[in-house]
């Protein structure tokens, strides 16, 4: 679900502003590092990356849905290509 082009300004704020929601969530579901994977052009649709996979995928995917008031893609790093990582905000 990769997407081309840069963060608009809504979407890097959508991102901040909500950053203590994310964090509070990925600590209930026992999730280490999140981060933010750019460019994304809409804020419709982030693209998050994990450090590790949380008991439930759907359920940790759903808290942060309505988190964010916004759908997420979960990425964790053995599904991106290795470079990747440099391009991703930490949360």
């Amino acid at each position: 679900m990769v997407r081309a082009g840069r963060a608009g300004a809504g979407v890097r704020h959508t991102v901040e502003s909500r950053r203590p929601a994310i964090r509070r969530v990925a600590a209930q579901h026992a999730v280490g590092r999140v981060r933010w994977w750019p460019p994304t052009v809409s804020s419709r649709c982030l693209d998050l990356l994990i450090e590790s996979a949380p008991s439930s995928l759907p359920a940790f995917r759903r808290d942060l849905e309505r988190a964010l008031g916004c759908r997420v893609a979960i990425y964790l790093p053995g599904q991106i290509p290795g470079g990747i990582l440099v391009e991703t905000v930490p949360l």
